[in-house]
């Protein structure tokens, strides 16, 4: 099925249908949350992270260790930047096909003083204007060289 097999109204149904789902999605990662008591150490949010859902996690999961995000184009670079900060023990992060580019990473870096893994995984990731050397950016060498810090991608 291509593009063409659609109608307007079809395709505006499929819309609001796959906005519900991840509407719900989210409201079902609060809910986890809340349950967890601030004992969450690990997330991965996949497609339906935003940065209202990265505030309420991280209001509520000071614990966490480990937080993977792929495809969430609604969070920011400076909306993960002020919700890892609220994140001490943040210790890897990793970022799959997610806009936050490298003055973010560099902030996020600074601030977040346990993390030990930054990943990145922009490998075929086509947007007009934006290549894999935008996510890297230029990070700081001061960031760059902290001794238990590893800075990777998956090439």
């Amino acid at each position: 099925m291509n593009n063409e097999d659609f109608n307007a109204d079809e395709l505006l149904t499929f819309v609001a249908y796959r906005s519900s789902i991840l509407k719900r999605l989210g409201r079902m990662m609060c809910h986890a949350v809340a349950l967890s008591q601030g004992g969450c150490v690990e997330i991965n949010i996949e497609h339906f992270g935003t940065d209202s859902l990265l505030t309420y996690i991280a209001d509520r999961s000071s614990n966490l260790r480990r937080l993977g995000l792929a495809k969430c184009d609604q969070i920011t670079g400076m909306g993960l930047f002020t919700e890892a900060m609220k994140l001490p023990l943040l210790e890897d992060l990793e970022l799959s096909y997610c806009l936050i580019k490298g003055k973010n990473l560099e902030a996020i870096g600074f601030a977040c003083l346990h993390l030990k893994t930054l990943k990145l995984n922009c490998q075929g990731f086509k947007l007009p204007g934006f290549t894999y050397d935008h996510c890297w950016g230029r990070i700081s060498p001061r960031i760059a060289s902290r001794p238990h810090l590893r800075l990777g991608n998956h090439r």
